[in-house]
């Protein structure tokens, strides 16, 4: 938020991050750890590209990984809570 993106940008970011910095056992339960693995090198890659990718490559990074049939379930959960966290701290 601090670059000045929007909160849906930067939760898109976010989650790129935490799927290149993990293990997302949701994903590896639907595709394997191989694929898994697959899909965190998928977004350091991106996040080396640039640390703020365009929208557009990480929605194409989503097709990608819906016709591969992964969810990154456990790191989109983790964001929900960064997310919770942050509207409950806004409210005190």
């Amino acid at each position: 938020l601090g670059a000045g993106l929007s909160l849906n940008d930067a939760g898109a970011v976010t989650l790129l991050h935490l799927i290149a910095a993990g293990t997302d056992t949701n994903m590896v339960s639907r595709g394997g750890p191989e694929r898994a693995e697959a899909a965190a090198a998928l977004c350091r890659d991106l996040l080396a590209r640039s640390p703020l990718p365009p929208v557009e490559d990480i929605a194409a990074l989503g097709k990608a990984f819906v016709q591969d049939s992964l969810s990154p379930g456990g790191c989109a959960d983790l964001l929900a809570a960064a997310f919770f966290l942050r509207s409950w701290q806004s409210a005190l």
